[in-house]
């Protein structure tokens, strides 16, 4: 076995590694469709490597060479629309018709008008413009990072490559006449290199782009209540943190009224409810602000308002008061409201935000001690409360 031949036994072999990697990849994560389009990418890719190795040894092997490329495109098809369901882009409309019309032209120029440089440069130029095709979406989109616009750029790369090769090759060799002529010829050389080369540095980016999606998961997962789809606690403080010195702040915090009752009366599964429902509550009220709604823990919530004064974080706390005691609860029947207590505090100038959210909390104590379903702002610094005992009344 020369060389030629060696490098072609290796591609079928690194390609089902390679998609045998995304597969199982895509079974630990199965809601990312894109990462299973790469599996076919490169098992299609194994499939047309495995019978170009087949068609060397055969003297008559026009069907195996058209099988060859059409997987070979197939390979193309699936990495660009794989590439492109991630961003959440549909591209069946436009990639479907280019494989379909390289196909019958490689048809056409297989078994009508035979002609092996024209079935290849076909195969080729379809596969070029679908690479093209998916670099341009790739790069023009808002959501592109990093790594998708180096991806789109292997893209192009390939593309290029891909027009370049016949045309290298009819000036270096003329037009191929015989299916002997390609193994050893700067054709078959150069597809073998080609695709070795960008066949291992899309899979390089590709794995790049699972690994950071799952590291971007990770950290969502990490920062966020996987009840409501608010920031939990960590996650509020690490954005609230951030946030809250650019400017003036305030801090709102929230906690269902009796809500123990809820649970006990109407099982947990209402009381989960009835969490979430304060959630969207003020996920609603606080849109498209940049605020940041955090829960504590329990039946418990945090709002931070972004340059707000007193007059603007009592309106929004009356709001919030409002429109959750007219929020129908499933599985709450409508005879037992479920209300909710806030308490409330303006920062002063260089006031952390630690300190501002003890006086909001004690600010909810009194709330809770004045009755419930009210609200309570806090506008005196903190030295001058008589600070709530620890066992504050909750509920």
């Amino acid at each position: 076995m020369d060389r030629s031949q060696l490098l072609s036994a290796g591609l079928p072999i690194i390609s089902a590694a390679l998609s045998v990697a995304f597969f199982c990849s895509w079974l630990a994560q199965k809601r990312q469709g894109y990462i299973l389009d790469w599996a076919l990418s490169y098992a299609f890719g194994a499939l047309g490597a495995g019978i170009g190795l087949v068609r060397i040894s055969l003297a008559e092997a026009a069907w195996f060479s058209f099988a060859a490329n059409a997987l070979l495109v197939a390979m193309a098809y699936f990495a660009v629309r794989g590439s492109l369901r991630r961003l959440g882009r549909g591209a069946e409309a436009v990639l479907l018709p280019i494989y379909a019309l390289t196909l019958l032209a490689g048809l056409w120029f297989g078994f009508v008008q035979p002609s092996i440089f024209a079935r290849g440069s076909i195969a080729s130029l379809g596969a070029a413009i679908m690479f093209a095709y998916g670099a341009r979406i790739m790069l023009r989109a808002d959501s592109a990072d990093t790594v998708d616009r180096l991806t789109a750029i292997a893209f192009v790369l390939t593309a290029f490559a891909l027009v370049g090769r016949p045309l290298a090759t009819y000036l270096f060799e003329g037009a191929l006449q015989h299916e002997a002529e390609v193994t050893g010829s700067w054709w078959g050389v150069s597809f073998r290199i080609l695709a070795m080369l960008s066949w291992v540095s899309m899979a390089v980016l590709f794995l790049q782009r699972i690994t950071t999606d799952l590291l971007r998961d990770l950290r969502i997962q990490t920062h966020t209540d996987p009840l409501t789809g608010v920031l939990n606690r960590r996650g509020f403080f690490a954005r609230a943190s951030a946030a809250a010195p650019k400017g003036a702040f305030a801090v709102l915090l929230c906690d269902i009224d009796e809500f123990k009752r809820v649970n006990d009366g109407f099982g947990h599964k209402a009381g989960d409810t009835v969490v979430r429902d304060l959630a969207g509550v003020l996920t609603a009220a606080s849109a498209p602000a940049p605020h940041s709604v955090g829960r504590l823990g329990g039946d418990e919530f945090v709002l931070l308002l972004a340059g707000a004064d007193l007059t603007r974080t009592r309106d929004m706390a009356e709001r919030l008061r409002a429109a959750f005691a007219a929020t129908a609860h499933h599985g709450v029947p409508p005879t037992h409201p479920v209300t909710v207590s806030i308490g409330g505090a303006i920062a002063f100038p260089g006031e952390p935000l630690d300190a501002a959210l003890a006086r909001a909390d004690a600010a909810l104590y009194r709330a809770k001690q004045n009755g419930r379903n009210r609200v309570e702002i806090d506008i005196l610094p903190l030295a001058t409360h008589t600070p709530p005992p620890r066992l504050r009344i909750r509920g």
